[in-house]
């Protein structure tokens, strides 16, 4: 039996347990004039071996003259309940009474005759929060590592996560990692108060609450937990990290990890966990080195099921090292180009302002929006390239690169 409405297009699956089949057929009755949702109803006269099904949302039980009885009941289908609601049905509405079946294991109270508006309403919470469970929401973590300093990982860092903001409306969140420099708060102009090592600290209970108590607000929208205030993170260990990531993915819909140029605890369990592994490499041949040995490094230790992709910054369409050319030694496709604009950089440094501020327009910000996109979607817009030989293409852009010194002298 069932009534239809609007608001839930899935139903809620309601069981009861009355004393009577007088009882039941009551309650039956008067769940059928809930109001506004659908309901499906399933019931059984009382018996010590009644439970909820694997997919009710709600079992009610009735709570007659012979409570202790329905109060042992109560016990028993509250043992063996992991996801349905208990609701006792009092005919009783004493205060002992009503404390009595809580204390037994009741979710919540409604009284015989049921009224269709406290049922509907505590109907409806529940519905809304079976949706809240079944749609968590997962957000992901992306990762932004390089082997060599200076290539600029921060700054992407932090653009990407302005990129998700602007151009997408995303929850972002940043993490900094990298303790040696700190220097997302300064790209950023942020001052934090408090930050990672804050959460690291013994004994503290790891919450929500405590997790915003740590993030700095950027004015864009964006929060971002700084990094520590010890150069080498000893207090950030494994398991922190973790529970930062599992509040991280609860609240926003994508964490941005600067891992610096260092690898340590705290950086070994974000590759561990993290969705996407972004590399930022430059143009030479110290930077491709670097890149396809860190590409080897995740083949030789399986030390992340995400596969690393690459991202060029800075890149000069005119420079010996072209895309192909690296594709070609990493026998890897490039997953993103970030284009050279010293310019727009100039002047978001002179305006104390992000690149979407002070420099409204530019190629770069178009660049970062389509790195976003891709980050979205898990798919580049570069083409695939196929793999070469790596030592006839360092020794290529090697010549190249001597030759160009020796017309410059």
């Amino acid at each position: 039996m069932s009534t239809q409405g609007t608001i839930n297009e899935t139903p809620v699956s309601v069981a009861v347990v009355a004393n009577s089949e007088t009882s039941l057929q009551q309650l039956r009755q008067d769940l059928s004039s809930v109001a506004g949702m659908s309901v499906t109803l399933s019931g059984s006269v009382s018996n010590s071996g009644a439970t909820a099904s694997e997919g009710d949302d709600v079992l009610m039980v009735e709570v007659g003259p012979n409570h202790e009885e329905e109060l042992h009941r109560i016990r028993i289908l509250q043992g063996g309940n992991k996801r349905s609601a208990l609701i006792a049905i009092l005919k009783d509405r004493s205060a002992d009474m009503m404390k009595k079946v809580l204390q037994a294991g009741a979710d919540d109270i409604l009284f015989w005759p049921l009224d269709p508006a406290p049922t509907t309403r505590l109907l409806l919470k529940i519905a809304e929060r079976r949706e809240r469970l079944h749609n968590v929401r997962v957000g992901k973590l992306c990762a932004i590592t390089s082997t060599i300093g200076g290539v600029g990982v921060t700054s992407m860092t932090a653009n990407l996560a302005l990129a998700l903001r602007y151009a997408f409306e995303k929850r972002v969140a940043i993490v900094d990692l990298d303790f040696r420099s700190s220097g997302l708060s300064s790209y950023l102009s942020l001052e934090p108060v408090r930050n990672i090592s804050w959460l690291g600290t013994p004994g503290r209970n790891i919450n929500s609450i405590e997790l915003g108590t740590a993030l700095t607000a950027h004015s864009s929208g964006i929060q971002v937990l700084a990094a520590s205030d010890f150069i080498d993170g000893e207090s950030i260990t494994e398991d922190v990290i973790a529970q930062i990531y599992a509040l991280m993915r609860q609240l926003f819909d994508y964490v941005i990890i600067d891992c610096g140029g260092s690898i340590d605890r705290g950086v070994g369990e974000t590759w561990k966990q993290c969705d996407q592994l972004l590399y930022v490499m430059e143009q030479s041949v110290n930077g491709i080195r670097c890149a396809w040995r860190f590409g080897q490094l995740f083949e030789q230790t399986k030390v992340s099921l995400t596969k690393p992709r690459f991202v060029i910054n800075r890149f000069d369409p005119s420079h010996p090292a072209g895309e192909e050319q690296i594709a070609y030694a990493l026998s890897d496709s490039i997953f993103a180009r970030i284009p050279a604009d010293p310019r727009a950089m100039q002047r978001r440094e002179a305006r104390g302002l992000d690149l979407w501020h002070a420099s409204p327009g530019s190629p770069l910000i178009s660049a970062y929006e389509e790195l976003a996109e891709a980050v979205i979607s898990g798919k580049s817009s570069i083409a695939n390239t196929p793999a070469a030989m790596i030592p006839r293409l360092l020794a290529a852009v090697g010549a190249r690169q001597h030759d160009n010194v020796s017309h410059a002298s």
